[in-house]
């Protein structure tokens, strides 16, 4: 996860910043499935309603571990393609290895 730390805090940023919110969503419906109230409005009806799924609890917890994972491969990969900001060299079709940073 693209995570920098910035004046003692830290930041997730680029396109891993929607990987954060579905792992805030799959822990809240996990907490909900177990009968723990996060929110004042249901977390999986939330989620439901925001992808169009169907199911229960479980069913949820499932596609949504699904798309964490299709979400960040497609994160890292947009991340793996921008060049290094101290050397500018890029991991793309010219891949020359890791830089030394």
């Amino acid at each position: 996860m693209a995570i920098e730390k910035f004046n003692g805090g830290t930041v997730v940023t680029g396109g891993h910043i929607a990987v954060y919110q579905l792992l805030v969503w799959k822990s809240a419906v996990g907490l909900e499935a177990k009968g723990i109230k996060v929110h004042r409005r249901s977390v999986t009806a939330m989620v439901k309603r925001h992808f169009g799924w169907k199911g229960n609890a479980s069913t949820i917890l499932t596609l949504l571990e699904a798309e964490i994972a299709k979400r960040k491969r497609e994160a890292d990969a947009e991340e793996a393609a921008k060049p290094c900001p101290e050397c500018e060299r890029s991991n793309g079709p010219n891949y020359r290895g890791p830089c030394t940073h």
